[in-house]
């Protein structure tokens, strides 16, 4: 479990109709056995008017990306990529160049 870290920012994947194959950043709030307590970066709780606070399996987090990436690299079709939408990053597949 030391992988993850009070105050450490990661992403969480999606587990909702409509969010499958999307992650949002979040900074960890608490770190038990099999769950982080993270605050979301972009969902914001109307009801709460706070940004949501959620309670994750670890299956759904992955470590947050580098800052800085190779922008001169080729895409080809087929490729797999992720884009940034809707406040969230989304997976998919390169269908044309």
């Amino acid at each position: 479990m030391d992988l993850y870290k009070v105050g450490m920012r990661v992403e969480v994947v999606g587990h909702s109709d409509g969010f499958w194959n999307s992650y949002y950043g979040a900074k960890v709030l608490r770190v038990d056995r099999t769950k982080l307590r993270v605050r979301y970066d972009q969902i914001f709780d109307e009801d709460y008017g706070e940004y949501t606070v959620e309670d994750v399996d670890l299956k759904h987090i992955r470590p947050y990306p580098p800052e800085s990436f190779d922008i001169n690299y080729r895409l080809t079709v087929g490729d797999d990529v992720e884009v940034y939408d809707r406040d969230g990053w989304w997976r998919d597949e390169v269908v044309f160049d």
